[in-house]
């Protein structure tokens, strides 16, 4: 959710470099607008990697590493209702 916040505001900032009429301003903020979305992106993509790591390491061992809250993970597993237990689609 933060990251979308950010790209928001990033792109709200590179419209208003559009209304200043400066092409070049505005081509500069276009790229930057660019690279601070990649940049969003691997840093999105590389928590959300630890996060299946530290789940991955709950499931198996029942264990939370001390930098994460107990009860965050604990509620990342939910038991399926039995209304949904249906078949693998």
């Amino acid at each position: 959710m933060i990251f979308f916040v950010i790209g928001i505001v990033v792109f709200l900032l590179v419209l208003a470099t559009y209304f200043l009429g400066n092409i070049i301003i505005f081509f500069a903020a276009c790229a930057l607008f660019i690279v601070i979305v990649a940049i969003l992106g691997i840093l999105a993509s590389a928590m959300h990697g630890i996060f299946v790591v530290v789940l991955y390491r709950y499931a198996k061992t029942g264990q939370v590493p001390a930098t994460f809250n107990r009860e965050l993970i604990e509620k990342a597993f939910t038991p399926k209702s039995q209304k949904l237990r249906g078949g693998n689609i």
